[in-house]
């Protein structure tokens, strides 16, 4: 694994010494220096996202673009993976494009929902949550709806 990461950093121009020195960084910085020998294809879709991520740090990328980054995880490694992202946001902006709405103000600073490719909301997480109008469960999937209908309940 630390092979494809060293790769990636060597096609944005780094030395090979460099891109390898930056590559056990950027798997140490993503919890993965242990699984640094193993083989991508033996890694399990959390490991293989935090690798992913790796690999776009390396370089030292100020702006991370991921989509649906936690699709498929179990619930251990959502938590792992949102934990780095949080850790990684004091060097690093993210965009995400997500389905997974769930504990939105604890996850992302801004929402942007598009749909039939129109900007429907754009604004803060908790002003998004605010379009529900109430507390409770499903707040987010009603924030949703109301953001679809133009703000409208």
């Amino acid at each position: 694994m630390r092979e494809q990461v060293a790769y990636v950093a060597w096609l944005k121009g780094m030395s090979r010494s460099r891109a390898w020195e930056a590559a056990a960084a950027a798997l140490a910085k993503t919890d993965l220096s242990d699984l640094a020998e193993r083989p991508a294809t033996r890694l399990s879709g959390g490991q293989r996202r935090r690798m992913g991520i790796a690999q776009t740090i390396v370089h030292g990328a100020r702006f991370i673009f991921l989509d649906e980054p936690t699709a498929g995880l179990d619930p251990l490694q959502l938590e792992r993976f949102n934990c780095l992202l949080a850790e990684l946001s004091a060097d690093h902006h993210f965009v995400v494009s997500t389905h997974d709405i769930t504990a939105l103000t604890s996850k992302y600073d801004r929402v942007l929902v598009v749909a039939s490719g129109a900007t429907a909301f754009a604004g803060s997480a908790q002003d998004f949550l605010a379009l529900a109008g109430h507390g409770g469960e499903g707040r987010e999937a009603s924030a949703y709806r109301v953001a679809l209908n133009g703000g409208r309940p």
